[in-house]
């Protein structure tokens, strides 16, 4: 009975000291505030020539040519040898439409869809795909939430009404961990599909190489585990991705098409299948 009684007591004191490192293991399981990091914009682009101008704050001011649809490419590099999300910040600005962050007469935006390539900095060479995946945003307009936006539908996207001239973020964690050892270099694809010049009129973008399971502060509907469909999975996954992972896309995300019912205060239509969201009367 004694000895029995000491068997049981000597396995309890040897499981209690391995207590410590399963609680790093189950601490590290849960959601972790990203700390984003700027990123050195290096080129932009405008594909119907409207006029990008980067600010002494990083962001990007969009002026001039206003298309009914638009896609602007941007290249942002960072020193950071382990990057694991993408933030997009769409700010306010009195140059803009009811104070923005968008385009549109009522300061809206609709982003269709955002891809991400990556390349070590000062390599030659194609980018190679990003795989995204839980997309986080601060505000979605009903109908409109942030996982439309890499959903690879350029039919469904993201949009803030009534949230107009307002600051918002979006948060894309990638599927695997970019690893460069001379930092990285991504090229960031922002398309606009929706029509009526709904396009993103001030932005900003940033890194982060936070481990772990990542949930932006004041995410609505809050950051819980959403696999969703990735931008560029299928591309990602054939090319085997960037960062030496190969992303799976997961179960898809993406809301119904967007149709002119789904919001109050439609504007004209860009295509007879959609309406502008939100343009207000």
């Amino acid at each position: 009975m004694m000895a029995e009684a000491k068997k049981r007591k000597d396995a309890l004191v040897a499981y209690e000291k391995t207590i410590p490192g399963r609680m790093v293991g189950w601490e590290a399981g849960f959601s972790k505030r990203p700390k984003f990091e700027p990123a050195e914009v290096v080129s932009v682009a405008s594909r119907a020539k409207a006029k990008l101008e980067k600010q002494p704050d990083g962001s990007i001011l969009v002026s001039g040519e206003l298309a009914a649809q638009e896609v602007y490419t941007v290249v942002i590099k960072t020193p950071l040898k382990d990057v694991t999300g993408l933030r997009l910040e769409v700010l306010p600005d009195k140059a803009l439409p009811a104070m923005g962050p968008g385009r549109a007469p009522n300061g809206n935006f609709v982003l269709n869809e955002l891809r991400a390539a990556a390349i070590e900095v000062g390599k030659n060479g194609k980018p190679r795909p990003v795989g995204l995946y839980n997309a986080q945003a601060t505000f979605e307009q009903a109908g409109f939430p942030i996982g439309n936006a890499i959903d690879n539908n350029p039919t469904t996207g993201w949009a803030i009404a009534p949230q107009f001239g307002k600051a918002q973020e979006a948060l894309f964690p990638f599927r695997a961990p970019v690893k460069f050892a001379g930092g990285a270099q991504f090229t960031v694809t922002i398309n606009h599909q929706f029509g009526t010049g709904h396009n993103i009129g001030k932005f900003r973008l940033s890194v982060t190489g936070t481990q772990g399971a990542l949930a932006l502060k004041g995410a609505a509907g809050g950051a819980g585990p959403d696999p969703g469909d990735g931008a560029g999975q299928a591309d990602a996954a054939a090319e085997g991705g960037a960062g030496g992972g190969v992303p799976q896309p997961g179960r898809g995300a993406a809301a119904a098409p967007v149709r002119g019912r789904e919001l109050r205060g439609a504007g004209r239509q860009a295509a007879p299948r959609r309406a502008g969201p939100g343009v207000g009367r």
